[in-house]
């Protein structure tokens, strides 16, 4: 309603005049005609709040349905990317163990009483053997929250090329160096599951590292280990078990080695990089031929010393096995700092191959191994811990097993 109009209406009600026919339909007149300005006023009004929400809606639904193309193309994008790489996602669940050498058995340890307990992991070539590379950058391995469960496993979700790599472990609980497990291939894009798949791998720790073993002077004025007995098949069980990710395993034993399972035979049936990989998994490593020589100084075969009963076991049944003993059974082989078999059972793989300036570089390349084994005669002569042979690094017999050696 306009000013004069109104001001119009308040005086006559104010003065209370009673007005004739014809100015009372003028005002009423120009009232009505006031409303329907009004009313077109708030049409107007509201048209464009109208529009202007709907058009608001609509712009927001366009940003949204972009932002959600947008994270679409974002994750087919990522897709893409794990697919062409092979990245896999899984859990890897560390199982820490103590070994004993003399029950010939293996026992949990929480891995809450190892809080340095770490991994690291390491590029391998896909060579036979595979080699070693460099540690993978953070930017390839996408690790999540790690945590011990119930069971005192160490777990933790990985997302990591499915290449061939090396684990290594440290913190396994004192002062030892790390161990080191050579995995063939890794869960890739295609194994990727929810939740992810685990992977559980026996981690031993030092003092599983130590059992069993002698310390020697070593040539630098420091010292060394070397295990008291030859690795049995109780103990590669342990690594064994793991042969769908490393891709090691044993040959066959038939019926006349495998004895009904008799415990504490010694292992056999593998080659010398099989060999290396499972002392590596305890934390160990072959021994030289020095220190192997080294060891055997103190043996009855080299001082002259006299014994009783089984000298070594040799070929024949005079020692009381037609071929492989349990280790350790010979009292006549075994050192005076206590390391057995040296003499018999079974040939022992080193980690020297043979040099072309070395005394036959006719044979360089060719992998030391020493000892001698149920299948040599009785009779040779004491010479037989001072012979070195040698053959293929890959060489497989059932006379040839492994003794692992520390630092």
């Amino acid at each position: 309603m306009n000013e004069a109009l109104l001001d119009v209406t308040r005086r006559v009600q104010k003065w209370n005049v009673s007005l004739t026919s014809t100015p009372r339909d003028f005002i009423e007149a120009g009232k009505a005609r006031q409303a329907r300005l009004l009313r077109r006023r708030r049409l107007l009004v509201m048209t464009a709040f109208s529009t202007m929400t709907l058009f608001a809606l609509t712009a927001s639904a366009a940003a949204w349905e972009f932002r959600e193309k947008e994270r679409i193309a974002i994750a087919q994008q990522e897709l893409i990317r794990l697919a062409a790489g092979d990245v896999g996602r899984f859990e890897l669940v560390l199982e820490p163990f103590d070994w004993d050498s003399k029950k010939l058995e293996r026992t949990p340890v929480s891995a809450a009483t190892l809080p340095d307990l770490n991994w690291r992991i390491y590029a391998a070539s896909r060579t036979n053997p595979p080699v070693r590379g460099k540690e993978l950058e953070a930017s390839r391995v996408k690790r999540s929250e790690r945590h011990v469960d119930a069971q005192g496993r160490l777990s933790e979700v990985l997302e990591v090329d499915r290449d061939p790599v090396f684990l290594e472990f440290s913190g396994r609980g004192g002062d030892c160096g790390s161990s080191w497990l050579y995995v063939q291939a890794l869960p890739g894009y295609a194994d990727r599951q929810t939740p992810p798949a685990a992977i559980h791998i026996p981690v031993s720790t030092c003092a599983a590292t130590a059992d069993g073993m002698v310390r020697l002077p070593a040539a630098d004025g420091g010292t060394f280990g070397i295990a008291r007995t030859e690795v049995t098949s109780e103990q590669w069980a342990v690594y064994g078990a793991l042969h769908g990710l490393t891709g090691d395993q044993r040959t066959v034993l038939p019926p006349a080695f495998a004895q009904g399972g008799l415990r504490g035979l010694p292992l056999v049936g593998v080659n010398a990089f099989v060999a290396e990989r499972f002392c590596g998994f305890f934390g160990r490593r072959l021994p030289t031929v020095a220190e192997w020589m080294h060891a055997s100084q103190t043996h009855p075969q080299r001082t002259g010393k006299r014994v009783e009963g089984c000298v070594a076991n040799l070929d024949g049944k005079a020692d009381g096995a037609e071929t492989l003993a349990p280790v350790g059974g010979c009292p006549g082989d075994v050192t005076d700092d206590g390391v057995f078999d040296l003499l018999g059972n079974v040939s022992e793989w080193t980690s020297d191959d043979q040099q072309e300036n070395g005394p036959d570089p006719g044979f360089a390349g060719l992998r030391h191994y020493l000892g001698s084994n149920w299948a040599f005669p009785a009779d040779e002569p004491p010479g037989r811990l001072s012979y070195v042979n040698s053959g293929a690094a890959t060489y497989v017999t059932y006379a040839l097993g492994i003794r692992c050696a520390s630092e």
